[in-house]
């Protein structure tokens, strides 16, 4: 999965909290499911975004000598 845009993000939790609502409104497995599928996708675009840190001319190791 390639690092998503902010509105590539924003859909996607647009989607999961959707998947989240029905889920509490009907309670079914199904809704279940792509509850947690939808919550799985949030959490891997949070993580490839955490990831990525701004290039640094010096690196952490050089700053503490």
């Amino acid at each position: 999965m390639q690092t998503p845009t902010p509105k590539e993000f924003v859909a996607a939790v647009e989607q999961m909290r959707d998947a989240q609502r029905r889920y509490f409104r009907t309670r079914d497995l199904a809704d279940l499911k792509n509850s947690k599928t939808q919550e799985r996708r949030v959490d891997e675009m949070i993580e490839l975004l955490s990831a990525r840190r701004p290039l640094s001319l010096f690196p952490e190791e050089d700053q503490h000598a």
